[in-house]
């Protein structure tokens, strides 16, 4: 594949389209604050297992993303960021379900030279719907704003599949894995971008955190990128794939996740009028129930 030097207006349209919905480490992740020793409770519960619950409420989440975008082997075109955002969601049950109202309150953006933080006016700031089963499964994501392109969401509604687990519909024990899929369509400009991640999870073991009797899960990712622009005067597709590894730590009553630590891979193929270009991105994300 020929490689072409990239123009800043090139590398604008690249870098609007592929900041990514990560995928939000390998067993060895830890949380910021080290677990104490496992609970009598808790001892009890690797023996019977494990039943997780939804639970309604308020929940706020500071999320941490370090990340290195780059295309091709071109290390001036690299856009390394550092950037916290404050994520809000509210769960009100229903019969056997329950409504999500989330939003997004503030995003902090820690460049090399200034620390920038935009703060969300609330008559404008991202807001998004969805419907959550008993077991976790989201479903009719929509956001309150109109989109740039066709069937497509925010790329900042994506982020509550992160803050949000899908369990099994049965009692789990350490070393039991399940798994989900979950497809999205968002959009990066004018183009729709159709992400599918394929989630797979497994018990490691129970423990504490924070003074809370909590599950250790480690979840990996595979995800499959491909995207089309729709304006005709702009020639774009977008073809790649991505791996995430984390390690979550959600609380055994409520199943509620208080914090998570993870790594992420993705590289695509953008083609444009311009050219071919390789661009790959690795994200590091930390997580954390405020």
């Amino acid at each position: 594949m020929t490689t072409h030097t990239v123009t800043r207006q090139s590398f604008s349209l690249i870098a609007i389209i592929l900041f990514l919905a990560k995928c939000s480490p390998s067993h060895s992740l830890q949380p910021n604050s080290t677990p104490t020793s496992v609970h009598e409770a808790t001892k009890q519960q690797i023996q019977d297992g494990w039943v997780p619950k939804q639970s309604e409420g308020s929940f706020r989440y500071s999320i941490y993303d370090s990340s290195v975008v780059t295309i091709g082997a071109d290390s001036i075109h690299s856009l390394r960021t550092n950037v916290t955002t404050i994520y809000s969601f509210t769960l009100t049950p229903l019969s056997d379900s329950f409504t999500l109202h989330a939003k997004v309150e503030s995003v902090r953006n820690n460049a090399r030279t200034q620390i920038q933080k935009i703060v969300v006016d609330t008559s404008i700031s991202p807001e998004f719907q969805a419907i959550i089963s008993s077991t976790g499964h989201i479903s009719s994501l929509t956001g309150n704003k109109a989109t740039s392109c066709v069937k497509g969401i925010d790329p900042t509604a994506t982020r509550i599949f992160e803050l949000r687990l899908e369990y099994p519909r049965k009692r789990i024990k350490i070393g039991d894995k399940w798994s989900d899929t979950v497809s999205t369509i968002t959009c990066r400009g004018k183009t729709p971008l159709i992400q599918q991640n394929i989630r797979s999870y497994e018990l490691i073991e129970f423990s504490s955190l924070r003074q809370r009797n909590v599950a250790k899960i480690y979840r990996t990712v595979s995800a499959v990128f491909k995207g089309k622009s729709t304006d005709p005067k702009n020639h774009l597709t977008v073809n790649g794939s991505g791996t995430n590894e984390s390690m979550l730590y959600t609380d055994q009553t409520t199943g509620v996740l208080l914090e998570s630590n993870g790594s992420s891979h993705f590289s695509l193929i953008v083609r444009t009028s311009r050219g071919i270009f390789l661009v790959t991105q690795s994200l590091i994300t930390h997580l954390q129930l405020q």
